[in-house]
């Protein structure tokens, strides 16, 4: 089964997935609550809505998708973690299918 996956980035380069694109951090949260998707892929710095707000109100769900915050400074991946990331990947990384399905913490 090829994965859903919402990317709140311009062009996500992923293998064996299928994406949809949300604009910016505030299509992500309302495609959230109306669809279903096997993992996010959030860039962080993403405006206006940035994606650490969404990964803030995302990460305290009970059910959710797989969250991968692509970050551009090593610096972010502990504040990344902390807010609920399950996953934190440099930005332009190419990510496969099985990174975005792997169970989570």
């Amino acid at each position: 089964m090829v994965p859903r996956v919402l990317a709140v980035q311009n062009g996500p380069d992923l293998e064996d997935a299928e994406a949809v694109i949300a604009a910016d951090g505030d299509d992500a949260l309302g495609r959230l609550r109306r669809e279903r998707f096997d993992a996010i892929i959030l860039d962080l710095g993403l405006a206006p809505l940035d994606g650490w707000c969404v990964l803030a109100t995302v990460g305290n769900w009970v059910e959710r998708p797989r969250l991968v915050a692509m970050v551009t400074d090593p610096a972010h991946v502990g504040r990344a973690l902390i807010l609920g990331a399950d996953l934190c990947v440099m930005a332009g990384t190419q990510l496969h299918a099985r990174a975005l399905t792997s169970s989570t913490k």
